[in-house]
């Protein structure tokens, strides 16, 4: 019998007999993509960076950020076992014993409904990439432009001074 820990600290048993091989993978795959991405790191900064915001508006941040990035590693958990099948079968059997067990309540994994999970496998979405990319390259353009500028005469007075 192996323990598989979790980003949130919850540890599942995992009976080598009903494990396979496949099912291993897409569950290291998913833990990988946290420790990849740097999942722990990011919600700390996000933790101290939000010190002075109200308890809700906190609260409801952090659960967005955990929301996007357990769908974020299940994607690439999917990519890597091949096929989201694996994960939604795992997810399906898994979590809801889990959290039922744990909390007596409707399965969730901090605030995302494993339903929701399932569904974003299935059917996943990129619409919001696209915006934020585009914001992003505005930005960076609108901040190429105003310090090109002042850079510009900072490196002339340097050199002229």
């Amino acid at each position: 019998m192996c323990w598989i820990p979790v980003a949130s600290g919850l540890r599942l048993q995992w009976p080598p007999g009903r494990a396979c091989p496949e099912e291993l993978c897409a569950v290291l795959a998913h833990e990988y993509a946290h420790a990849s991405r740097r999942d722990n790191l990011r919600q700390v900064l996000l933790w101290w960076l939000t010190l002075a915001w109200t308890k809700k508006r906190r609260q409801r941040l952090m659960v967005d950020y955990s929301c996007s990035s357990e769908q974020a590693c299940d994607e690439a958990a999917s990519h890597a076992a091949g096929s989201p099948g694996i994960l939604i079968c795992l997810l399906d059997r898994l979590w809801p014993a889990a959290d039922v067990a744990r909390s007596g309540q409707q399965a969730t994994f901090q605030g995302l409904d494993v339903q929701e999970r399932i569904a974003a496998l299935r059917h996943p979405s990129s619409e919001p990439l696209t915006l934020a990319w585009v914001f992003l390259a505005g930005l960076w353009v609108l901040s190429m432009a105003l310090f090109t500028g002042i850079s510009h005469r900072l490196v002339e007075l340097l050199t002229l001074g």
